[in-house]
């Protein structure tokens, strides 16, 4: 324990300070006037990053240990030091007004509370518990890559028996090599490397804290971010009402990569805009790198690279391309690479599986290929687009000769494209609360998904919301307002169109959690600030919009404060693995084979399996005949619905004896799917083990 202490005392300010501070206090950093807030994420964000794309490389080598990143952060920092030199700079100058650092203390204290009572999410089911214990198999290895000692050795039988069509481990898990058992699991690996590096550093129990602690995080970025806009006042009401939001309070408290993207697309937006009023290349090596961590977070991490280099482009025309954009454009393009290297060789099979079912094409290896090496040639491109002087002076030209066409209405055209971009962004809101909820053919079909997330505002009340984001995109200047603008249009459409989810809620709403709930909320406070400074009836109004908001995001949350779902879950699987005692186990339902095989295999070394097939029984009596030669029984848990074929020719050679009963449960939130979710339950799993041995000859 002691030292777990020293090894957390030394790791932590390195992945969470160290790097970012050498940054922050270099000769590149020249934002003196940004805020305390910004200030200090600046060095939280390039921390952060920096220990992200390390940790993940050296996960995906097969390499992570504490004491090899704590070695290359350290080295980084000092390399870092030793080439941009430091200024002796001081976070305190000028610190936070004393309102200021009370209301961040504030915003941290609500966040604990409501944070950190993560869910005991140490199962196999669905996308956090993949997350989880595949984490769990960093942590214990090293490697995001499994290797399976017992695959190379397997029958074509036990092989197709124990794996779906020959490659499917558990859902996420799939066979690469059969000749090195080399098995990767789907989805992405970031939040596992960070939830790997939380349980080397706390436990096993210490990886369920990686959410709350970067959703804390995802709200003071929040905070600076409406800080721009809305000062003090208008910022703590946005990262309050944000974090009392029953989705952002879920989901923080879930290994989940929506919120874990969050943080660094929020940093991505607050680095840029301060990027673009100042001349500070660190910000733009800061932008730069937490834009590549959000990429290697979620596959739609990188859309918010568009706007952004659609701005520098306009920025080229209009003759104010500078040496920050260039830097910020090189570093951006360095990451891309980085990126496009992760996805090929980590993740390429399920990112192009999920880009052809998205663009509708049939998959091939060439054809996803020749997608993937033309994207690296555009990638390439951009490295001359943007460093090639004749190529600048050429869209000058072009820039100026439509500033001429548009003379003295330059500046209304600007005015019109704003509301129009408002105007758009409302029809957007109407279109998926009203029309598109009548195309829906299912009941978790993505059409409702906008009308579903619309609960949890109480309805109509999200259009308050939405009226007060284009509020935000209307008053401010036409940079801002095309990112930010553009950033929500893109992810609402991208993600209530992807069709890629389903379930119940609140799980539906997690797509809109990366960028739309908090920059809609960014826009509420925007407004609360914008009407409070008009007149007493808007402060009213204002008042009074506040209070029944707080009052209906509390309404929404009490049932769930002090609850934990699957509390308890963890010592049952313990239990579990002494029952089974080292034996091969074949799960004949695949959820359950996911919720209970997962944990067993990857937390405690049981050979556990999900049965796809048992319908030839010569191929099983020499399965069974084979572990029973290496000391080991099979057992089959047969409770489930979803028994494959059994041949009952299996019985004249083998016998099936009950082995032991037990019972799963644990609490967990009731399933809703139009509605919102408010009641709590026990979820029971009664299990029936039977061995099954060889007839005596």
């Amino acid at each position: 324990m002691a030292l777990k202490a020293l090894g957390a005392m030394v790791s932590l300010p390195l992945m969470f300070l160290v790097p970012g501070w050498v940054l922050f206090r270099s000769r590149l950093f020249r934002s003196p006037g940004m805020s305390w807030p910004g200030k200090a994420l600046v060095i939280v964000g390039v921390s952060a990053s920096a220990t992200s794309l390390i940790a993940l490389f050296l996960a995906e080598t097969g390499h992570l240990s504490i004491w090899l990143l704590d070695l290359v952060l350290a080295c980084v920092a000092l390399l870092a030091r030793l080439l941009l030199g430091s200024t002796g700079r001081s976070l305190r100058a000028p610190g936070p007004a004393r309102w200021e650092l009370l209301a961040l203390i504030a915003l941290a204290v609500l966040c604990a509370v409501l944070f950190f009572r993560p869910a005991e999410y140490v199962i196999g089911d669905s996308d956090p518990g993949y997350y989880f214990n595949n984490g769990y198999h960093i942590a214990a290895t090293g490697s995001v890559a499994i290797y399976e000692e017992s695959v190379p050795s397997m029958s074509d039988f036990e092989l197709n028996a124990s794996y779906s069509r020959g490659i499917m481990q558990f859902t996420p898990f799939h066979l690469r090599s059969r000749q090195l058992g080399k098995i990767l699991p789907l989805l992405y690996h970031l939040l596992p490397v960070w939830i790997g590096i939380f349980i080397m550093l706390f436990g096993r129990m210490g990886g369920l804290y990686v959410l709350p602690v970067f959703a804390m995080l995802s709200m003071f970025a929040v905070f600076a971010l409406g800080r721009r806009y809305s000062g003090v006042g208008g910022s703590l009401l946005a990262a309050g009402l944000l974090a009392l939001f029953f989705p952002q309070l879920w989901f923080s408290r879930y290994p989940v990569s929506e919120t874990f993207t969050q943080f660094f697309l929020v940093l991505a937006l607050l680095f840029f805009l301060q990027m673009r009023e100042s001349d500070d290349r660190a910000l733009a090596v800061a932008c730069a790198c937490v834009l590549v961590s959000a990429a290697c977070a979620r596959p739609e991490g990188f859309l918010v690279v568009v706007p952004m280099v659609a701005i520098i482009v306009y920025d080229m025309m209009a003759g104010r391309y500078r040496g920050v954009d260039r830097v910020f454009m090189n570093a951006l393009l360095l990451g891309l690479v980085y990126v496009w290297l992760y996805i090929k060789f980590a993740v390429f099979a399920y990112f192009m599986g999920v880009t052809f079912y998205l663009l509708k094409v049939s998959r091939s290896t060439a054809r996803m290929n020749a997608i993937w090496f033309s994207v690296l040639a555009v990638i390439a491109a951009g490295f001359v687009v943007f460093n090639l002087g004749a190529l600048r002076r050429l869209l000058e030209r072009v820039g100026e000769r439509l500033k001429q066409a548009a003379g003295a209405r330059a500046a209304s055209i600007t005015t019109a494209c704003k509301a129009a971009f408002a105007a758009l962004l409302m029809a957007a809101f109407a279109y998926y609360y009203f029309v598109a909820p009548r195309f829906a053919t299912t009941v978790n079909d993505p059409h409702r998904f906008f009308h579903d997330l619309s609960i949890f505002f109480g309805g109509i009340g999200i259009f308050v919301f939405g009226a007060a984001f284009c509020l935000l995109v209307l008053k401010n200047d036409a940079a801002s307002s095309f990112l930010l603008g553009s950033v929500v249009l893109l992810y609402t459409v991208a993600f209530t169109e992807q069709r890629l989810t389903s379930g119940y809620l609140p799980w539906l709403t997690r797509r809109y959690m990366p960028a739309v709930v908090p920059l809609l909320f960014v826009g509420a406070g925007y407004a609360a600030a914008y009407l409070w400074k008009k007149n007493v009836g808007f402060k009213v109004l204002v008042a009074g919009l506040a209070a029944g908001f707080i009052a209906l995001f509390v309404f929404f949350a009490a049932p769930v404060l002090d609850q934990v779902e699957y509390r308890g879950i963890d010592a049952q699987i313990a239990r579990l693995a002494e029952q089974v005692d080292g034996n091969v186990v074949l799960f004949t339902d695949p959820f359950l084979g996911d919720v209970l095989g997962i944990p067993l295999r990857y937390q405690y070394g049981v050979d556990a399996r999900v049965a796809t097939w048992l319908g030839d029984a010569k191929g099983l009596e020499e399965m069974v005949r084979k572990y029973a030669a290496q000391g080991k029984k099979v057992l089959l848990e047969g409770s489930g619905s979803g028994a494959p074929a059994f041949d009952p020719a299996i019985l004249d050679v083998l016998e099936v004896k009950r082995a032991f009963g037990d019972r799963i449960e644990f609490p967990r939130l009731s399933v809703k799917y139009h509605s919102r979710p408010k009641q709590f339950g026990v979820q029971p799993f009664d299990l029936e083990f039977f061995y099954i041995e060889p007839r005596a000859q």
